[in-house]
């Protein structure tokens, strides 16, 4: 467990970290233009195509006060089905925000990780949506959860563990 936790601080350090060394190198503030489309993490396997679709938005770094859900649909697969992990973001106002980097690791404690290579992170669009298709790899059939943080200004962060049925 206190490995898992260790490993998403380092995750969320890492993430702003990246994010602010790139906004003060283009000069932008807390905006770092374009889009995060995945790492060395990345699977084909675990995120199927890695094609970037629609208008590339700025990564941003949020206001505190910001928060996400995010859902697996179906809920229920078999090994080898594809699912869709989708995200909505909103700032502290309730609004739609764009440009949160999402990032999708193994959960916390203690539990069985679903992948050994996790899906590259995604950037909300202008909605507030991001989303991740992927494919049920071969586990032992049960529940399984997928961390997905955020970090924000002011060291502030944001984590919600959607879940999936794996089914035998």
């Amino acid at each position: 467990m206190l490995a898992a936790v260790v490993l998403v601080a380092f995750a969320l350090s890492g993430l702003a970290a990246g994010t602010v060394a790139g906004s003060l190198a283009r000069g932008a503030g807390a905006h770092a233009p374009g889009t995060v489309t995945g790492g060395a993490r990345s699977s084909p396997a675990a995120t199927g195509s890695e094609a970037p679709t629609g208008t590339p938005v700025p990564a941003v770094i949020p206001a505190e006060g910001f928060s996400f859900f995010a859902v697996a649909t179906p809920s229920a697969v078999q090994p080898g089905d594809h699912f869709t992990v989708e995200l909505t973001a909103v700032d502290k106002n309730k609004q739609p925000l764009a440009g949160l980097s999402c990032v999708m690791g193994p959960p916390s404690h203690g539990r069985p990780a679903l992948f050994q290579q996790w899906p590259g992170a995604r950037v909300t669009d202008a909605q507030g949506h991001a989303s991740w298709s992927l494919v049920a790899p071969q586990v032992a059939p049960g529940y399984y959860v997928m961390a997905i943080t955020a970090s924000g200004q002011h060291d502030s962060g944001y984590l919600w563990e959607p879940g999936i049925t794996i089914q035998g």
